[in-house]
């Protein structure tokens, strides 16, 4: 209760990041642990804001809590992806810490799945209570963007990356394919598709 509030936004926003890159791993997955993945993103987005506001809620601590237990389910089980390999290499680079690397890669990272898994994040949308079994996939996709993007903004998070370079995006994405061998995301990104996310979130873009 005590932490201060930097700690406890970076905690939810790392664990909110396995439990979606767990959705989204191209692996094979028990519905068991699916279902926790899927749970993790949802405590997430109801408790993580009302800790913001309500430092002391102890229901929504507890919450968080959970969620941060599901959440290393997921990392541990379906493994994690590229937004951890993005974070990982742009934070060892430029000694950005972890949480704060991960809030950078989030949007522009979970905006790209749109064009490779619409199907997970519509799905997980539904889940979370911002879309309907019936709306299209791609705006149910949407709506779960939009709602990343606005947990961010109640957690203080800024989009964008004075830091980075663009001398330097040889390097991290080097970096980063190093990095992603020990994950399972939805799909290898060429060297092109790196640079041009490198480019978002530098720039702040989805």
């Amino acid at each position: 209760i005590s932490a201060p509030e930097n700690v406890t936004v970076y905690c939810g926003i790392d664990a909110l990041s396995h439990g979606l890159e767990g959705c989204l791993a191209d692996i094979k997955s028990s519905e068991e642990d699916l279902q926790k993945s899927r749970e993790c993103v949802r405590l997430v987005f109801r408790n993580l804001p009302r800790l913001v506001s309500t430092p002391d809620d102890i229901g929504a601590r507890q919450n968080m809590c959970l969620a941060a237990y599901y959440g290393g389910n997921a990392i541990n089980k379906q493994l994690a992806g590229y937004v951890h390999a993005f974070a990982h290499s742009i934070g060892a680079l430029y000694h950005i810490p972890h949480r704060k690397a991960i809030a950078l890669c989030l949007i522009p990272i979970a905006s790209y799945h749109r064009s490779i898994c619409p199907e997970k994040l519509a799905k997980l949308s539904v889940y979370c209570g911002f879309s309907k079994e019936t709306d299209d996939k791609a705006a149910a996709a949407d709506r779960l963007i939009a709602a990343l993007e606005e947990l961010l903004k109640t957690c203080g998070f800024e989009r964008g990356c004075e830091l980075m370079d663009e001398k330097d995006y040889k390097k991290l994405t080097s970096m980063i394919n190093a990095d992603s061998i020990n994950y399972s995301p939805s799909k290898t990104l060429s060297n092109k598709e790196i640079a041009c996310l490198l480019d978002k979130i530098r720039k702040g873009e989805k």
